[in-house]
Order: C-alpha cells, then sequence, then structure tokens
C-alpha cells in the first residue's frame, strides 16, 4: 500500500485489490475454520464447560457473524464508489457539485479532495467497525473469564436429562 501512495490511481488499484484479497482471505478462514468451531462448540457443552462454550459463541459469532459480511459489502460497495471517483472524471464532477450544492466550497476544490476524504470516511467507518467488534469481544471475553474463576454454570434438572 505504501508502495502505491506517489499517485492517486495507483493508490486505488492497491487498495481495491487489498480489499478483495481481505474478502477473500475472511471466506477461506470462515470455510475452513466454521465446523472447527463447531465441533468444539460441541465438545465444551458435552463437557459442561459453559463458560468456554460462551467465550467460543462470542469469538464465532466475532469471527463469522453477519455482521463481517455487511462490514465486506459496505467496503466493496464504498470502494467502487470511491474508484469511479478516481477513475471517472465526470462522476467526480457530478459529485462534487452535488456536495457544493450543499457546502458552498468551490466544486474544483471538492473535486480535489474528494479522492482524500473518501479515504479518510472510508478508513474510520470499516476500521471503527471492526475495532467497535473487537472491543466488545474483548470485554465479553475478560468478564466471562472473570465470572468463571467465582461461579460454576449448570444446566438446570430438567435440561441434564
Amino acid at each position: 500500500m505504501l508502495w502505491a501512495t506517489s499517485d492517486e490511481k495507483t493508490f486505488y488499484v492497491a487498495l481495491t485489490l487489498f480489499i478483495i484479497l481481505n474478502v477473500a482471505g475472511y471466506f477461506f478462514i470462515y470455510h475452513r475454520m466454521r465446523t472447527a468451531a463447531e465441533a468444539s462448540g460441541d465438545l465444551f457443552y458435552a463437557n459442561r464447560n459453559f463458560f468456554r462454550f460462551a467465550q467460543l459463541v462470542l469469538v464465532t459469532e466475532y469471527m463469522f457473524g453477519t455482521w463481517q459480511r455487511q462490514r465486506f459489502l459496505f467496503m466493496i460497495i464504498f470502494i467502487c464508489f470511491l474508484d469511479a471517483v478516481c477513475f471517472l472524471t465526470p462522476f467526480r464532477m457530478y459529485i462534487s457539485n452535488l456536495i457544493h450544492q450543499i457546502i458552498p466550497i468551490d466544486a474544483l476544490i471538492i473535486s480535489s479532495l474528494l479522492p482524500d476524504l473518501g479515504l479518510l470516511i472510508f478508513l474510520i467507518a470499516a476500521e471503527g467497525w471492526i475495532w467497535t467488534q473487537r472491543l466488545k469481544v474483548s470485554v465479553a471475553l475478560k468478564t466471562i473469564e472473570t465470572l468463571s474463576h467465582k461461579y460454576k454454570l449448570t444446566l438446570p434438572s430438567s435440561a441434564n436429562d
């Protein structure tokens, strides 16, 4: 990515390829690890290790939850928008003129800033989304770990049969 920063178009090609590889890598991991996660869950549950089971559920939801696919969809749509802004001058000017109608800044200035501002919005949204999820899972995992040292979880007697 750093190699491509000297030229706007090269950078957006590199970013698009990076996102495509990121999505492909996710689906590779998804298909390779999903069954292992399910088997681990079955083992934790069968051994009545409910705290570990709860932690596995959290990690599995983080790794394979719908939020991941929603985030990737957002990233793909937004990078297509940014590629269009970068490579299609009429589209770039159209978007600049739309923004100019809302914000009283010269459309040419907006046009020159659009790729950088778009990248900033993209990074804040995509990275903010994943870091929010990471923080949520981290806090939950630590909470479960703390509780596991103080309490014992069991199933109700009717569920044990």
